[in-house]
């Protein structure tokens, strides 16, 4: 956790070399996903959804 009374220059100098690093990274807009991946995690999330909604009816009733 940084200190609450750290020196301003330092932070901003570490600023400017994480804006400037030269990463061949694209942007997150142009990022491409695994199709399959992207189904897989929509089922975990819609089934992860129904187990707590049988859950919380078995549990509130």
């Amino acid at each position: 956790m940084p200190e609450a009374h750290g020196d301003v220059g330092e932070e901003t100098a570490r600023f400017q070399a994480f804006q400037d690093r030269g990463d061949d990274l694209p942007p997150a807009w142009q990022m491409k996903a695994n199709g399959s991946a992207i189904v897989l995690l929509v089922i975990i999330v819609i089934v992860v959804a129904i187990f707590a909604l049988v859950f919380g009816k078995i549990l509130i009733g």
